[in-house]
């Protein structure tokens, strides 16, 4: 009997739709920074892509589920550059947890200079030209439960003040994402940028201080638009 290497096989069964996606996305990714998500259509998009536009309708469907894709792909390379493996654990210090949620402020920015119209997409224009289905908006929930689980594991060791991680949380990324946006935009006075980053980042953690600051307000953690309630895992 004859023995058919089935390990051989798999790999070009998923492959080329795997290219196919990765192009689009890129391709969706550099588009919407340049015109945004207005000016994307399948024809334009293919010819950035190198791929044939009977393709993208394949396998997204239409423009709006591009959209929707790159919305979900945003969110989970969020959380891939905020949350890495050498930012996970138990911290032991208070100077360690600070370290791990200055690292995670960086890192924001880090995604948003990186993919800027997927960003853009995310926070500036993406509910008026898609609306995120329960996928996208999980994963959007996941990017910031974990920013919210990094105040927990600084409020553990005494390195953050009491309250709601989750107020706090959205507190610290108001302010961090209120500086990228500006820079992005262009809306900067001062000419350093990476030091005022730096010095925004640093007034973030100073402002959480147990010593000064503002404790965490109580509240139920909901989802965005629907105030659906959200639940913060233990």
């Amino acid at each position: 009997m004859e023995l058919v290497n089935v390990t051989k096989r798999t790999p070009t069964t998923r492959t080329p739709t795997a290219e196919v996606e990765a192009a689009v996305l890129d391709a969706a990714e550099r588009l919407v920074a340049g015109a945004g998500p207005g000016a994307l259509s399948i024809r334009t998009l293919a010819k950035e892509a190198g791929v044939a536009p009977m393709s993208i309708y394949n396998r997204f469907g239409d423009k709006e589920g591009v959209l929707r894709a790159l919305f979900v792909r945003g969110f989970r390379e969020l959380l891939a550059h905020i949350a890495p493996p050498e930012l996970a654990g138990p911290v032991t210090s208070a100077a360690e947890a600070r370290d791990r949620l200055r690292a995670s402020c960086r890192a924001y920015r880090t995604f948003a200079h990186h993919s800027p119209g997927t960003y853009s997409l995310m926070f500036e224009q993406g509910h008026d030209d898609v609306e995120p289905d329960d996928e996208a908006m999980d994963q959007a929930a996941a990017a910031f439960l974990a920013l919210v689980g990094h105040i927990e594991a600084a409020q553990a060791v005494g390195a953050i003040v009491e309250g709601s991680s989750a107020e706090l949380a959205q507190r610290a990324w108001a302010c961090i994402h209120g500086a990228v946006s500006l820079e992005l935009r262009q809306i900067c006075f001062v000419s350093d940028t990476d030091a005022h980053y730096d010095a925004v980042v640093e007034t973030v953690l100073a402002g959480l201080s147990p010593d000064a600051g503002v404790v965490g307000i109580d509240g139920p953690l909901v989802r965005p638009k629907s105030g659906v309630p959200l639940a913060v895992p233990r």
